[in-house]
This record gives C-alpha cells, structure tokens and sequence, in this order.
C-alpha cells in the first residue's frame, strides 16, 4: 500500500508536468482519478494529531504531498490543495529542527521509520534524496500557495552544503558526487546515481 501511495504521486507529478503544455482530457482524467484515490487515503487514515496518507511515514515522503499540490493547481481543485498543504506542513513539522542554534532540515530516517503510534520519526539513516526532493517541493510550493514556503526550499538544499546534523558537506569536493546520507556515527560516503540526480533536480529549482 505504502508503495501504491508511491507511485501514483510519481505518476501525479509526471502528468502534471505534461498536461500544460498538451491539455489532454485523458490525462487531465487521470489526475483527477490519482488525485482523489490520494485525498479518500488521506482522510482514511489522518486525525487530529497525524496528517497523512498511510499510517506510516517511509522514503520520498515529500513526492505525495508534491504530486497533490501539483495536481491541485491543475485541476482548480481546493480541496486536493488543501490536502497537499496539509500533509506538507505535517512533513515540515516532523522535518524541521533546531540544530546548534539554527533551523536545519533532518528527514526521517529508514532505520525504522515512522509510525503513526510512535512518539517520533526514526533519526538515522537520513538519504540524501530527501534533501533534494523536499526542496522541490517547498520551491513549488512558495510559487503555488504561499512565498513563506520558499525559506524551507533553501534550508533543505543547504542540507547539502553542511546545514545537517554532521555539519558536513555532502558534495564530494573531488568527484563532485553526492553522499548517500548520514548515519547515527557517521556519512555513508556512497554515491549513487539517485543522490546527485536529486540534487541537480533541487538545484534547478533553488537557482530559479
């Protein structure tokens, strides 16, 4: 199911970029098929105290509320917009911390994840795809919703660029290749095709 949630965000994100510049009624069709099965998941399993599509927080957490928010404008849907806002200040409030005295981005770590019964999101490891996906989104978001989004696209990408709980750059300074990610005692100093696409896809939009 977590992977379903997945992949229609992809596949939202991906029509979106594509109906404005081919209005197509099959696709504008798609989206809003995509777009509902995401808002019927989102009101199925979120309260109160826990704003989401499933009743677990994993990897690209930043893809759903994206592809939601994309769709939204698209559509002229206010409540899917509504929903992509919702769950983004939801990711934002699990995201975001203070770090030696500074706002630093801190995605939610694959060694366990995040339940919607836990008290908190699992520290480590954080991937670096998370960086660059979460500025995107917020970049967008700043255009779509409201400019005060565009602070959380910048202090995501200067994850990058040492902003994180290592106070490390993870650009390689010889290869210029992206670091996997952070772990609890150190970086993971792979670097894999995803990290540095990721951060070229996030540097595209910081640099707009």
């Amino acid at each position: 199911k977590r992977n379903y949630n997945q992949s229609m965000s992809l596949a939202l994100i991906g029509l979106s970029a594509f109906n404005p510049k081919i209005p197509d009624i099959a696709i504008t069709r798609r989206i809003s098929k995509l777009s509902e099965i995401l808002t019927e998941n989102f009101y199925k399993h979120s309260d109160e105290s826990w704003q989401w599509f499933d009743d677990k927080m994993t990897y690209c957490n930043a893809r759903l509320p994206h592809s939601m928010i994309l769709a939204g404008k698209i559509l002229q849907d206010k409540e899917v917009l509504m929903v992509g806002k919702t769950t983004l200040d939801f990711l934002i409030k699990k995201t975001f911390r203070k770090h030696n005295g500074k706002r630093i981005f801190h995605s939610i770590g694959n060694k366990g994840w995040y339940h919607k019964n836990n008290k908190k999101p699992s520290e480590y490891d954080e991937q670096s795809v998370e960086a660059g996906e979460m500025t995107e989104l917020c970049a967008d978001a700043s255009e779509i919703i409201n400019s005060a989004y565009k602070k959380y696209a910048k202090i995501a990408f200067d994850w990058y660029n040492g902003a994180n709980t290592r106070s490390i750059s993870m650009i390689d300074p010889v290869s210029g290749g992206v670091y996997d990610g952070i772990t609890k005692n150190s970086i993971n100093t792979n670097q894999g095709a995803e990290c540095i696409v990721a951060y070229l896809m996030a540097a595209t939009k910081i640099s707009v």
